[in-house]
């Protein structure tokens, strides 16, 4: 059998579980008896013997036997009476043990008297500065006496009202009272102080610590302001550079707020005139600033509110007008020396916080395109034939704006362009081949229209040209024969001996030394009639292209009167060879001379024309299917001949 000295006490909770922990009679009265039953479980895998120690003091007496054994997984009961004569605090124990456990448990016994409660930590959390933060405490009573309550060391920053109190007995009016604290600070600061709280008529227990209890103050306090921030830095000004009118840019600025409390603010911008008053007026309402769309600096949005510790954007927008060129002239327009500067002041502002200001600059430029030549006169220009002209387009600026010059231009009928599109740097040209191919016969005059700037910006180039002739259309190399060269145009620039088609080549006839065609036709020798005719031999047939159409009937009418003519004195010419001086006889086209036999023409003709009236219509019984050929139906390959006055019998069998 092992000793009890060598046994190791193991913690309470581990083999023995006591529930409460500790017992405690409140409001005691004489001559009266107070029982409270304590639990004691066995959690090990054995049984546990356990014996008390009871109370050194007479008024507590344990109602339990001295040793109990505890089988493994049930508990017993212990019950803990209290009776006095003598109303007082008192306070005892006594101890529970087993083998390997032993466990005090408290006791104590409370007279009546105050018990007055309260929150004891008291946070601020963050605040700012210059202003009063206020908290409240709530004191109460709980107890069956009257008590009071004193705050003592009052630290700086820190204001209680009252700092003292009587409270009346639990249930009765005045058994609370409400503490005001306030926390102000005129600079940033923080603290973490204890106010000491005295207390009055509470019970105080013999052995146990002081009555008097403490309130944790906590807290911090900041300024708190509002800042401009762009890309992580405060910002005073900020600048747009350098743009063209009628394009837009946007630049986004945070508002910051470093405070523990929301602000709302209001923005505006106004024009930045020297000697004006910095602070401006706030816009009563958006439509004001509305009103004011015309300048080119805006702000949204106009107003809002930024949350604690938090951020909102603003955004500025730098819009400068389009400038349109209604006056002048293109020869003498020089925009790249058109220069315009905006000054602006951007103002943000709150009733409760520091007003914000913001300097906003940009600059605003014309786009300097230069067009040479100003005008496409491509002149004559055979239908399937090209001309070619090269159009310079050259940007002017000096310095780069925040972008490259861009231009377009669009399809024009009959025409060709390459390229169509671009981009110029300052001081870059571009060569524009321009073609004209003529698809059909006509003059052309059209406006080649140039959009630049983000086609903000519009130039036009008239274009004339004429195809009075059909050309030759060249047939496009297919197939494996087809090389590089065949897919490049084959330019044919035009310059001023090719605005005017070429006159039709005579072959020899210019080489020779004709005279004149007046003088031919005045003459009348057998010379003068073959120079006209080798004249004339060597001119072209004139086509509905190469004269106008008055002319061209005129020609046409006149060419039938001669052929007429020579008709007409070819059959003279027959007649007089084949009769003589005689005429020819009659023909007689109608033969009415011919002999009569009777013929009607037409009458023993049957018409090839099928007619529907002449088809016999059948009975609908007696119809035979579209499909059937052979004639022959059901079983027996026979077709059953319907008779219409045949009658059809039926025999039924006898029920």
């Amino acid at each position: 059998m092992r000793s009890a000295k060598n046994v190791a006490i193991v913690p309470h909770g581990q083999h023995l579980h006591v529930e409460p922990a500790s017992i405690e009679f409140v409001d005691i009265q004489a001559n009266m008896k107070y029982i409270q039953t304590l639990v004691v479980r066995n959690l090990s895998p054995v049984v546990k013997r356990v014996r008390c120690e009871p109370p050194k003091t007479a008024e507590f007496r344990l109602v339990t036997d001295n040793q109990v054994a505890i089988a493994p997984g049930l508990s017993i009961t212990i019950d803990v009476a209290f009776l006095t004569r003598t109303p007082f605090h008192y306070v005892d124990s006594f101890i529970i043990a087993a083998e390997d456990f032993k466990y005090e448990v408290p006791l104590a016994a409370k007279a009546p008297c105050a018990d007055i409660v309260f929150e004891s930590l008291i946070d601020f959390g963050t605040v700012i500065t210059q202003r009063t933060h206020q908290q409240q405490i709530k004191f109460q009573n709980e107890g069956l006496e009257p008590g009071s309550f004193e705050l003592v060391a009052m630290p700086k920053h820190i204001k209680m009202t009252p700092q003292s109190g009587t409270l009346s007995p639990r249930g009765r009016s005045g058994d609370q009272l409400i503490v005001l604290v306030e926390f102000a600070s005129e600079r940033p600061c923080s603290i973490q102080e204890i106010v000491e709280v005295k207390m009055g008529g509470v019970c105080g227990l013999p052995g146990l610590p002081s009555t008097n209890k403490a309130i944790h103050m906590k807290g911090t306090c900041v300024d708190q302001s509002l800042h401009l921030m762009l890309d992580g830095h405060a910002v005073h000004s900020l600048d747009f550079g350098s743009m063209y009118h009628g394009q837009s840019k946007v630049m986004k600025v945070l508002i910051v707020n470093s405070g523990p409390t929301s602000c709302s603010f209001n923005a505006q911008v106004t024009e930045d005139t020297e000697g004006s008053d910095a602070r401006g007026t706030l816009a009563s309402s958006p439509a004001e600033t509305v009103a004011k769309a015309e300048q080119p600096l805006t702000v949204s949005p106009f107003t809002g509110q930024v949350a604690a510790f938090g951020k909102t954007s603003l955004e500025f927008t730098f819009s400068p007008a389009v400038v349109a060129e209604e006056t002048g002239c293109i020869s003498t327009r020089e925009p790249e020396k058109h220069a315009t500067s905006f000054e602006y002041l951007a103002k943000v502002e709150s009733e409760e916080f520091n007003n914000l200001h913001l300097r906003l600059t940009g600059r605003a430029v014309l786009p300097a395109l230069k067009v040479s030549p100003d005008i496409l006169q491509f002149g004559k220009c055979p239908v399937h034939q090209r001309q070619d002209i090269v159009l310079t387009l050259t940007n002017l600026a000096e310095q780069l704006p925040p972008d490259f010059f861009d231009f377009e231009i669009p399809r024009v009928p009959h025409m060709t362009i390459s390229p169509m599109k671009g981009k110029l740097a300052p001081q870059q040209s571009v060569d524009v081949v321009v073609s004209y191919v003529p698809k059909a016969l006509g003059k052309f005059n059209h406006d080649l229209v140039i959009k630049y700037c983000s086609g903000l910006y519009l130039h036009r180039v008239h274009c004339s040209g004429e195809a009075p002739i059909l050309g030759d259309k060249k047939k496009p190399v297919k197939g494996l024969e087809r090389t590089g060269r065949d897919f490049d145009p084959q330019h044919r620039i035009a310059d001023s001996s090719s605005t005017a088609l070429m006159p039709p080549r005579l072959g020899n006839v210019q080489s020779r030394n004709m005279q004149s065609l007046t003088k031919i036709m005045k003459s009348r020798d057998t010379k003068s009639t073959q120079a006209l005719e080798s004249l004339m031999s060597g001119i072209a047939e004139p086509t509905p292209y190469s004269l106008s159409p008055s002319a061209m009937q005129d020609h046409v009418t006149n060419r039938q009167k001669y052929n007429q003519h020579l008709k007409d004195t070819r059959r003279r010419r027959k007649a007089i060879e084949k009769y003589g001086s005689e005429r020819p006889p009659p023909v007689d086209y109608f033969c009415e001379e011919d002999v009569d036999r009777g013929m009607v023409p037409g009458s023993g003709l049957k018409s090839p024309r099928y007619s529907i009236d002449e088809i016999p219509v059948e009975k609908l019984w007696l119809e035979r299917a579209l499909d059937d050929d052979s004639g022959a139906r059901g079983v027996t390959g026979h077709k059953h001949v319907h008779d219409e006055n045949r009658l059809i019998k039926k025999k039924f069998k006898a029920g």
